[in-house]
């Protein structure tokens, strides 16, 4: 299919300018327009030459073949199996060009084609731990310093006045900068005003702070440049695939335009700029040069493929800067869409990641490398007017589809002529970019837990029943078919023995020898990949039994964690971070007073799993941060621990009005008085208890006694009441009687006192004489009063 397409209608206004006859130079419209076409067409096919150079030298390179055996080995597949996927859609051939296939074939005589899924498990957990480590919810794995200078810390420590520098008006500058006091500092004196002047250390150490500001406005900007494009999750992706498959592909920066919006003037207004943008690349569709070696910076190119709907290519006519210039070629665009998709030959191969190229789709290629500055023009020229005119060859992205270049833009990274893509080996592998994972390792432990499962299974099923042999000549089944089932009725020859007939033999049941192999096949897993069950969360018979077992073992699964953070440093952060560092001093927009002489420490993710290893530190540490004699501050330990735990301190911590309002409450006690008060508190309640203790037993004491003495007098009653009942029954008496007969003795008594004048209710008056004489007077004479006792 084919149109014809009015290239100069869809032409930006400085491409259709530098289409225009030049004065005096002799050519007309359609020479140039020749010309700029045949620009486009040469280096259209310039790149697809450097484009099929480094796919032919990643094909060659056997690259492919170990992602393809990593890939299968993730997703549970080799050749016993392949025919229950059926098709899927994220099968792949073996080779670039190869078409997809489907092996229909079914495993002969029901053999098992069970897959053990452990390079999965292994993968994950891997992947997961690192990125769980290096890539915190609340930190990050960076930090820019200024540059440190000798000579600047040297006059940072001089007391010499300024007074005398040439430079004038600096002195009170750089006290306004530093809030200096008038203290005077040793060797320095008032002048006549009674004023300190600056020293030299003084002006040196306000450019000090000064770059140390602007070093902190820039790693801010930076930060946020990464959070905003997502830079957790896309490293996440790229985790993942290092571990699968050795590799994992960053790209960072990546000229994004954003448009956002705003309310100017009482109107909504629409405003874009040109932004680094990262992302995750997919490592099957990265080819860079063949000739990088271990690190694809060494290559001259690189080149990326993915795919793009018609739709969306359409679409991107209306993507412009923010003087509304367009940034892709419109005719070119249009052509690709007269075309129709599908004219490159590598385009229709299969090498995607799980992603099979769909019917109507155009694939789209970047291609990061050098082109003449004529050629770059011809695509339009956004950003020539900033490269210098002595500079005859740009470093330039060029974006094509259908082998037609759509747009070429610079390279942002012109200083530093860095592609803009990262990777990241999981383990090195000499001379080539791409390294060793984690599914490359256990290659060996897969297949043996699969071949021995699989024969275990296959040995459970022949084992689990007899294998019958029959002598056909002799003995016919009634329903003609040789297969048994229950009760079923056999003919056989007259006088024969059936047992020479028929024969049952059982097959030997070696499950627990295989097993023994299959347990080897796991402990041989850990051993390849340095991933301890017990780092996935399992127990196993590697599990240690006591503390000491369990310090050494955790000391060496963090060497595994120690040295892909460090990698990973290497590899992503910091050469991200640097080329952030380097788009900012480039960026107009970006303030001054941010750029500087800074140094990137990207140490965070090995910082990060120190922190991790130094949890359980941390742990022990907190109780004993609350002892003043440690000298330990328990706010930043929590931080830390807080941290450790995956917890954003900031979630927990007071607000400044809530630390306000607790500074102005009373402050607590000295835990050592409190503690003391305390002491004494409970030594006075004790003794109080004690006093008290003493009273209660004085009390009981003396009711016990007066509870006993009220029974004593009880019994005494009693016993008197029995002696009257007594005398009564011996004098055969009434028990009235004897009443009476005491009554009148008593009233006789009594009477007596009242006639000697002496009553029972005046104590202390002197006894009478006797009055009466008794009937009967015993021998002797008693004693004054007691006539009647004695």
């Amino acid at each position: 299919m084919s149109a014809v397409i009015d290239i100069d209608q869809h032409m930006p206004d400085s491409m259709r300018d530098s289409r225009r006859p030049q004065e005096g130079s002799g050519e007309g419209f359609e020479q140039v327009r020749l010309k700029r076409d045949e620009t486009l067409a040469l280096l259209g096919q310039r790149v697809e030459g450097l484009r099929d150079q480094a796919v032919s030298a990643r094909r060659e390179s056997g690259i492919e073949d170990t992602w393809m055996a990593c890939e299968e080995a993730y997703l549970g597949i080799d050749d016993a199996n392949r025919n229950e996927i059926k098709g899927a859609q994220w099968t792949k051939p073996q080779t670039m060009a190869g078409p997809l296939t489907k092996d229909t074939t079914a495993p002969a005589n029901g053999r098992s084609t069970v897959f053990v899924p452990i390079t999965s498990r292994y993968v994950d957990i891997g992947a997961a731990k690192i990125s769980e480590i290096t890539l915190p919810i609340d930190d990050k794995a960076f930090e820019l310093k200024p540059t440190e200078i000798p000579e600047m810390v040297e006059a940072s420590k001089s007391q010499r006045p300024l007074a005398a520098h040439p430079i004038t008006g600096v002195v009170g500058k750089v006290k306004r900068m530093l809030g200096m006091g008038e203290q005077p500092a040793p060797g320095v004196q008032p002048d006549e005003n009674g004023k300190v002047p600056a020293t030299e250390g003084d002006l040196a150490k306000a450019e000090l702070a000064k770059a140390d500001k602007a070093a902190k406005k820039a790693e801010k900007r930076i930060y946020d440049w990464m959070q905003e494009a997502k830079y957790p999750s896309q490293m996440r992706r790229v985790i993942h695939d290092a571990a699968r498959l050795g590799v994992g592909v960053f790209r960072c920066p990546e000229p994004q335009v954003k448009a956002r919006f705003a309310m100017e003037g009482g109107k909504v207004i629409q405003k874009r700029k040109l932004v680094p943008g990262m992302r995750w690349v997919n490592p099957w569709n990265f080819f860079p040069d063949g000739t990088c070696g271990e690190n694809i910076q060494d290559g001259d190119f690189c080149c990326e493929r993915d795919t793009i709907s018609p739709g969306k290519l359409r679409r991107l006519k209306k993507e412009v800067l923010e003087n509304g210039t367009p940034i892709y070629i419109h005719d070119m665009i249009d052509l690709c869409l007269a075309e129709g998709p599908g004219l490159s030959s590598i385009a229709d191969s299969n090498g995607n990641d799980n992603d099979k190229r769909k019917d109507g789709q155009f694939v789209i290629w970047y291609f990061v490398g050098t082109i003449s500055r004529d050629e770059f023009r011809c695509c339009g020229g956004i950003g020539d007017s900033d490269l210098p005119e002595t500079m005859l060859e740009v470093d330039a992205i060029v974006t094509m589809v259908n082998g037609h270049v759509i747009r070429a833009t610079p390279n942002p990274l012109t200083k530093s002529g860095n592609i803009g893509y990262r990777s990241m080996p999981w383990s090195r592998r000499a001379s080539h970019w791409a390294g060793k994972g984690i599914a490359e390792q256990m290659d060996v432990p897969q297949r043996m837990a699969n071949g021995s499962t699989r024969a275990l299974l296959n040995n459970a099923g022949v084992s689990a029943g007899p294998q019958i042999v029959i002598q056909r000549t002799k003995a016919q089944p009634a329903d003609g078919s040789y297969t048994l089932y229950p009760n079923k009725l056999w003919y056989g020859e007259d006088g024969v023995d059936v047992r020479e007939i028929f024969q049952a033999f059982n097959v030997t049941n070696v499950g627990a020898a295989i097993q023994a192999v299959i347990e080897y096949a796991f402990r041989l897993a850990e051993e390849c990949t340095n991933i301890p069950l017990v780092a996935q969360g399992k127990d196993g018979q590697t599990a240690p039994q006591t503390f000491g077992q369990a310090e050494l073992q955790n000391t060496n699964s963090h060497t595994l964690l120690r040295s892909i953070a460090m990698v990973l440093d290497d590899s992503i952060t910091e050469p991200v971070v640097l080329d952030l560092y380097e788009w900012l001093l480039l960026d107009d927009n970006v303030p001054d007073d941010e750029k500087g002489d800074f140094d990137v420490h990207a140490q965070g993710s090995s910082a990060m799993v120190e922190k991790s290893i130094q949890e359980a530190t941390l742990s022990n540490m907190i109780p004993l941060s609350k002892d003043p004699s440690y000298g330990l501050d328990p706010k930043k330990i929590m931080k830390k621990w807080l941290q450790a735990k995956r917890f954003n301190p900031a979630d927990v911590s007071y607000t400044d009005a809530e630390l306000e309002q607790l500074a102005k409450q009373p402050q607590p006690k000295d835990p050592r008085i409190e503690a003391a008060e305390i002491n004494a508190k409970a030594r006075i309640e004790a003794a109080t208890m004690d006093r008290d203790r003493d009273t209660i037993f004085e009390n009981a004491t003396t009711e016990r006694t007066k509870v006993t003495a009220q029974g004593q007098r009880e019994e005494l009653e009693v016993r008197e009441r029995i002696a009257l009942l007594n005398y009564a029954n011996q004098r055969d008496l009434k028990l009235e009687d004897v009443k009476a007969s005491l009554a009148k003795t008593a009233m006789t008594l009594r009477t007596q006192l009242v006639m000697a004048g002496v009553g029972d209710d005046e104590p202390g008056t002197e006894p009478a004489a006797q009055v009466a004489t008794p009937i009967v007077e015993p021998v002797g004479r008693a004693a004054d009063g007691r006539a009647f006792q004695e």
